[in-house]
């Protein structure tokens, strides 16, 4: 019993609207919009679904990272100048810091097992960190930083790494605690945007958006290589996850881009839902339940091909005070529409259900018509035929019509069950008497 209460509970359950099984190998890419206001935006590979996850007072949005563990999202807000975390599974936000007017919150990221955000801030040039669970904030490093802009981490070694695109372009590295720092490439290096670690090949990638190139290096320096060269592009993030590059262009501001690690043809994905995209994040299993709303097509739209004002890190160069408005608190946006996605062990799960649900309902039905058959037959008796001229006789009620085609038109006779007959004297008129006899 317990297992057709499962198997009817899944049937149930994918009629229900908004009910979704999640894959258990979707690669899932959060990625930030500096449209005004700012968004953030959440795409399914294996479902090709393109959301915007809701975040209520959020401007311009840079830099973002995730923790699997926590479900939350971190990002840094150039125009509210905060390093920000918002929960995918209840939607609850938090400002960790707020920054002063000089602040430039730029690069992130984070370090879930230890429960530490390490950011970069352009505008007073130093690497700081905040405590997740005091909330307590410290600068590490603050000497001979011009433009710090992406960072990452190496938690397992406790290393992080960053790129300064300032008078003096490096790619550098350091300990948790600023300790040991040195520098990895300081050649052939212009705006160097965004950076990443592929920990099991020990290297690092990274983007160019002057030199319009996509680089890699080992983790002590050695064996650059160039993986991806355009010369129109204007790279601004990049984030490797299983063997492919993800990165924004904004050049294709409307588009994610990925190669493979080793170099390639360049895929993209583009959505109407996209305006300008900046900083990105690839994440597996999002499994639990997330909070978005509008979803859009995948309808390729077109690209926009405004050139940016070169400043670096690829900033406008003039900001409207409309740009600057901030969504008001708790700004309505139109639901998700309901959806079923199902990986294929899943699906054929509930399809198998189902089928055997429908084999339940049909061997029902076939036991309840038997046993209305058999209690219609347990009810039918004899009958006996009564005339004046013929006498009688015992037939059974199916015989009765070959009976009547024998009779003439004066015969007069009636249908009496054979028991009442029995009960009744030979003189007595049968068929005055019974009730239940019926004329023929």
């Amino acid at each position: 019993m317990a297992g057709w209460t499962l198997i009817c509970g899944a049937c149930i359950a994918i009629l229900l609207p908004g009910f979704r099984f999640e894959g258990t190998d979707d690669t899932v890419i959060l990625v930030s919009d500096w449209s005004v206001p700012g968004k953030v935006h959440s795409v399914s590979m294996q479902h090709m679904n393109f959301s915007t996850i809701p975040i209520t007072n959020i401007s311009r949005p840079v830099a973002i990272d995730y923790d699997p563990k926590g479900h939350n999202l971190y990002w840094t807000d150039v125009f509210l100048k905060q390093i920000r975390q918002t929960s995918l599974y209840d939607g609850t936000d938090q400002v960790l810091v707020q920054l002063g007017d000089s602040a430039t919150p730029d690069g992130i990221a984070v370090d879930v097992t230890e429960r530490l955000v390490f950011y970069t801030d352009a505008g007073n040039d130093v690497i700081a960190k905040v405590d997740l669970d005091t909330l307590e904030s410290h600068v590490l490093i603050d000497k001979y930083l011009h433009e710090p802009r992406a960072i990452t981490v190496y938690a397992e070694q406790r290393q992080l790494y960053w790129t300064d695109w300032g008078t003096t372009p490096r790619i550098e590295t350091a300990r948790y605690d600023g300790s040991d720092r040195r520098t990895l490439v300081a050649t052939d290096l212009i705006w160097p945007n965004g950076i990443t670690l592929d920990k099991q090949n020990g290297r690092l990638y990274w983007c160019d958006a002057k030199m319009r190139v996509i680089e890699s290096v080992l983790l002590d320096g050695r064996n650059r290589t160039v993986l991806l060269s355009e010369s129109t592009a204007h790279y601004f993030d990049i984030f490797h996850h299983q063997g492919r590059l993800y990165f924004t262009d904004w050049q294709k501001q409307r588009s994610i881009l990925y190669i493979p690690t080793s170099g390639g043809n360049v895929s993209s994905l583009q959505s109407n839902g996209f305006s300008h995209l900046a900083g990105i994040h690839v994440t597996s299993n999002i499994s639990e339940p997330v909070s978005i709303v509008t979803s859009y097509t995948t309808a390729v739209a077109p690209l926009t091909t405004e050139v940016m004002e070169e400043n670096g890190s690829g900033d406008d160069a003039t900001v409207t005070k409309e740009e600057q408005a901030t969504p008001a608190l708790g700004e309505s946006r139109a639901q998700e529409q309901s959806g079923i996605h199902l990986s294929f062990v899943q699906t054929m799960f509930v399809a198998l259900g189902c089928v055997s649900v429908l084999l339940l309902i049909a061997v029902a039905f076939l036991v309840t018509f038997y046993l209305l058959r058999r209690r219609r037959e347990q009810r039918q008796e004899t009958y006996c035929y009564l005339d004046r001229q013929l006498g009688q006789g015992p037939f059974t009620n199916n015989m009765y019509m070959e009976i009547g085609a024998t009779m003439d038109s004066n015969s007069e006779m009636y249908l009496v069950p054979c028991d009442e007959l029995k009960r009744c004297k030979e003189d007595d008129p049968i068929y005055d008497e019974i009730g239940d006899a019926k004329k023929f």
